[in-house]
């Protein structure tokens, strides 16, 4: 069992269905993986995800931060699935936590 997943940007409009997911796979990958592509059987159909926009939480503009709260992840910054940053900044993040916390400080914001 294989999972594909096509991806499109500044508006291109994605694959539709499997016939257009063959067709991109011809254009950009080596002809035998986009072989083995075209004979696969689909398990469903294709199935859409948009994501609005990445988003960054500012709490640093905040004039008072709350006490006993520290943001990390998706509540600091979310990002578009498709590039896979979200869990790269997230182990970022819990690497620094981590850091802080075994310094012995209690000053965390």
């Amino acid at each position: 069992t294989w999972a594909l997943t096509t991806f499109t940007v500044r508006g291109v409009a994605p694959p539709k269905d499997f016939a257009e997911i063959c067709a991109v796979a011809s254009a950009i990958l080596p002809p035998n993986h986009a072989a083995a592509i075209a004979t696969a059987e689909p398990l469903g159909e294709v199935a859409f995800h948009r994501y609005p926009a990445s988003r960054w939480r500012r709490y640093d503009k905040l004039r008072r931060f709350p006490a006993g709260i520290v943001p990390v992840g998706d509540s600091v910054a979310s990002f578009n699935p498709t590039y896979g940053q979200g869990m790269t900044m997230s182990s970022i993040q819990a690497g620094h936590l981590r850091r802080v916390l075994g310094s012995g400080t209690t000053e965390l914001a």
